[in-house]
């Protein structure tokens, strides 16, 4: 495919959501279905004018659309924990004063800016929570086309890693990423599932979510594997008075003792060597993060500019390579406080849907799990530069706490009216 195909498809794609500019849900159900299906026009490079990635047309009309509606309604600035998002991007901003690379700090800026009104459009769009299971059905028809492009790298094309392994990446053009991709729709297929309106019956919903198990099994993603699995442990243990605990007990089980046999063969492999380096990775990213150390300890405060991590550390580090650490990344690129403020968001969201866990139970169960799991795959894993799954993350944790937040409104509503 050249450039100027890519091009077409991509203005296609923005001027369909220009169309839906009065419905924000339909919006965000077509950003969510088109964006991982163009990551490919992103990994191959194709670039709207000079350095300028195509792709980039996307986050940018996400900007412009939420910042009409924050025009309209500056009450957005209110919604629950926008606030550390805003204080995050200062900091970034900052760090950006002192970047290694203007270009490509100004390019994450972009990017950040439009995971914040992405985040503020969906909280308010969200009404019922029909439109949360429009926006989860985007994502899982998506996902569908991402898996079944995955099925064809793994059983036709045969496309191997570096130590001649099996590995899909599929559209996402990154192993990691792929995995990741497939535990978040899988915390959002559980919704759907939790879900008591019709949407129960419709049991398309069963084939698509055994393929994301299957998927999420080939990928090879031990990270990813380990941090969904105690998620999920976490969740059945705090939510055991409010769910069934035995179905999520009882899948794990039936889960495991079905990739058994994947599973022991892929954490076998810490222990060996392959082609070009250890098949334990998790050491080689430790020492990475020793080499890093130095270096964040130089600029604690104000970093060496948000999104320059590879690039510092192939200047000044002894390798090239990605930081595999959300949270040392932001240390190094945007100094302590950025760091903070994330921890923090991230947190919040967390202990929100634990409070809050009675009020709607599966939903919050669903969501937790998505929280949990993005803080610990956020130990070994660059989630932020991943604009595919940050942006499914923040959508459903804005839709879970608008949810609540509509819920407890009706609860009060009707005691008062009980009351008079």
């Amino acid at each position: 495919m050249n450039t100027t195909i890519a091009t077409l498809i991509c203005f296609v794609i923005v001027l369909v959501m220009g169309a839906m500019w009065k419905n924000p849900v339909n919006v965000i159900c077509c950003y969510l279905f088109c964006r991982p299906l163009v990551q490919p026009f992103a990994e191959m490079g194709y670039t709207l004018f000079a350095l300028v990635p195509l792709t980039s047309v996307f986050s940018i009309y996400i900007i412009f659309y939420g910042l009409v509606h924050l025009i309209a309604n500056f009450n957005l600035l209110r919604t629950r924990n926008t606030f550390l998002l805003f204080f995050l991007f200062f900091c970034m901003v900052f760090s950006t004063l002192f970047s290694i690379n203007y270009f490509v700090s100004i390019s994450f800026l972009i990017k950040f800016l439009s995971y914040i009104f992405l985040y503020l459009i969906v909280f308010s769009s969200i009404k019922k929570d029909s439109d949360l299971h429009r926006i989860l059905y985007a994502i899982l028809i998506s996902a569908t086309v991402v898996m079944l492009y995955g099925y064809y790298q793994y059983f036709i094309s045969g496309v191997n890693d570096l130590d001649g392994r099996k590995r899909i990446a599929s559209l996402l053009g990154q192993y990691n990423a792929y995995g990741e991709y497939l535990a978040i729709a899988i915390c959002g297929t559980i919704i759907l599932f939790s879900s008591k309106s019709k949407l129960k019956k419709r049991y398309f919903i069963y084939p698509i979510f055994i393929s994301l198990l299957i998927s999420l099994f080939l990928s090879l993603n031990r990270g990813s594997w380990i941090a969904i699995f105690l998620s999920l442990l976490l969740g059945a243990f705090l939510f055991r008075k409010h769910i069934n605990v035995k179905w999520v007990v009882c899948g794990i089980i039936i889960i495991s003792i079905a990739f058994s046999g994947l599973i022991i063969s892929r954490f076998s492999e810490l222990s060996e060597s392959g082609k070009f380096h250890s098949k334990n990775t998790f050491f080689g990213r430790m020492e990475h993060w020793g080499n890093a150390l130095p270096l964040i300890i130089a600029r604690p405060l104000r970093g060496y500019g948000t999104g320059t991590s590879y690039l510092v550390m192939g200047e000044y580090g002894n390798k090239i390579m990605a930081m595999h650490n959300d949270y040392l990344l932001l240390f190094l690129e945007s100094g302590v406080i950025a760091l903070l403020f994330y921890l923090t968001f991230l947190l919040r969201n967390l202990l929100y849907f634990i409070r809050y866990r009675s009020n709607i139970p599966e939903l919050n169960f669903a969501v937790f799990t998505c929280c949990t799991y993005l803080l610990i795959i956020s130990v070994v894993q660059n989630i932020l530069n991943n604009v595919t799954v940050f942006p499914m993350y923040l959508c459903i944790v804005a839709s879970g706490i608008k949810l609540n937040m509509l819920y407890i409104e009706n609860r009060d509503s009707r005691r008062i009216h009980l009351k008079s």
